[in-house]
């Protein structure tokens, strides 16, 4: 099935989803832009990342939207493509499958040799983005028919706000609430 080109605040989208995380970002105070430069792999191919994103502490991400049944196993050669354009641009790419939620996400690495795919959390304070640890690692539940992990908080709240910040449980529901002009 093809996803549905989505206008919001001026900009049109490829997908739904990609404009719900760009409702998302807006509503975090999380600068923007879309598909703004395209790249030339100096190992061969080329790269158009979905968002460049800047947080407030000034920290910078890429950041690749993907649909919720992404399976980042099944893409080997996708995968290279993502870690060999983190190591050239000198900036991590955040994955973000699915809508924006209470949930880990991928995150390529461009510090390391090789493939350095890790876990993270986004949050509405400092660092924004955040490694899972130990401590989160005991939050983390694994969904045994589709084998992605997910947090005991995604039906709580309350607890959403306590771990990931009232801005954030803000953010997440303006993003779901967007109508897009329907």
């Amino acid at each position: 099935m093809k996803p549905l080109p989505t206008k919001y605040n001026g900009t049109t989208f490829r997908s739904r989803t990609e404009a719900r995380w760009a409702v998302f970002f807006t509503n975090l105070n999380w600068e923007w832009t879309y598909e703004n430069q395209g790249y030339e792999l100096e190992t061969g191919g080329h790269y158009l990342p979905d968002f460049e994103i800047r947080l407030p502490n000034n920290d910078e991400y890429f950041v690749e939207v993907k649909p919720d049944d992404f399976d980042k196993f099944e893409q080997e050669e996708y995968m290279d493509k993502l870690q060999r354009f983190t190591t050239e641009a000198g900036k991590s790419l955040l994955i973000l499958d699915g809508n924006p939620s209470c949930k880990p996400f991928d995150l390529v690495c461009h510090l390391h040799e090789g493939r350095t795919l890790g876990c993270v959390f986004l949050q509405d304070y400092e660092p924004y983005v955040r490694w899972i640890d130990e401590y989160w690692m005991g939050y983390l539940k694994l969904e045994p028919s589709t084998g992605r992990f997910f947090t005991v908080h995604r039906d709580d709240e309350r607890m959403q706000r306590n771990s990931f910040g009232r801005k954030y449980v803000e953010s997440l529901k303006a993003a779901k609430a967007e109508r897009f002009g329907i």
